[in-house]
């Protein structure tokens, strides 16, 4: 089990290419760091990160964070638990 927080240590820095198969060496590592600074969809773009902005967002509808946090707070506190490696 892996929480979204970890999932680019793990995947690119640690265990998961392992589990899931892959032999990664340190030319494959830093291939992989450097296309997780792009986007996805738009090839050449720059990646940046937007966790203020969709937490804004999510701040910005009432009752929102509270409804998420009532739902699935336990459960995300669940994965951070297992997920430390």
């Amino acid at each position: 089990m892996v929480a979204y927080p970890d999932t680019f240590d793990r995947f690119i820095r640690s265990d998961l290419p392992a589990y899931f198969g892959y032999e990664v060496n340190t030319a494959t590592r830093e291939r992989m760091i450097s296309a997780t600074t792009h986007f996805s969809k738009t090839p050449g773009k720059l990646f940046a990160p937007d966790d203020d902005q969709k937490r804004a967002r999510a701040e910005a509808i009432p009752g929102l964070v509270e409804l998420v946090e009532r739902k699935l707070g336990g459960i995300y506190q669940e994965m951070l638990a297992r997920s430390n490696y």
